[in-house]
């Protein structure tokens, strides 16, 4: 209540906008894009001529399949910068960090006192509950080491992917990834 008009106070609506920013920024999956330590995305190294590292990691709010997914988009954009058509994976790593948290509390002391007649009671309770937890997924991450190939040697090679071809089917899903982020 506004204490000088009697009448209901409502926050600005520029508060309001903020604090839904802030709520719906708390809760976006990871976006395509380079890794940003607090929110996620993409990363390579070099290892050797025409080898790469390649990661994504996505927050707790990013499912898995697409993190693999833009593993794969990153892959095949990787590949074609360096001017080859197909891509082999030697490696392939995941990993999915659950923390454990504990919930709800798991002690209690209690104090109590009370008069009844003349005669006067007090008491000193402490009770301890069992350790509970719960899962808390904090990211998924994926990574794939990579060779890069001709069109050549893709020909030859088991489980060589055409970089072209997933760029194309996975470039709508990295287009709504961006539009949700921004």
């Amino acid at each position: 209540m506004n204490a000088r008009r009697g009448t209901p106070y409502f926050p600005p609506p520029v508060l309001v906008a903020a604090g839904l920013l802030l709520i719906a920024c708390a809760t976006d999956p990871t976006p395509y894009q380079p890794l940003d330590e607090k929110k996620g995305g993409y990363e390579q190294t070099q290892l050797q001529e025409r080898v790469y590292r390649v990661s994504f990691r996505g927050n707790r709010y990013t499912r898995e399949t697409d993190v693999i997914d833009f593993l794969f988009l990153r892959c095949a954009e990787l590949t074609r910068d360096n001017g080859f058509s197909h891509f082999q994976i030697q490696e392939d790593y995941g990993r999915t960090q659950v923390d454990l948290r504990p919930r709800g509390p798991s002690s209690s002391v209690g104090l109590g006192f009370g008069i009844a007649s003349r005669r006067s009671f007090w008491g000193l309770g402490f009770s301890t509950g069992a350790h509970r937890y719960e899962g808390v997924v904090s990211y998924h991450l994926a990574m794939f080491v990579i060779h890069l190939l001709t069109p050549e040697e893709a020909s030859s090679a088991a489980g060589a992917y055409e970089a072209e071809f997933l760029i194309r089917s996975l470039a709508p899903k990295k287009e709504r990834s961006l539009k949700a982020e921004s």
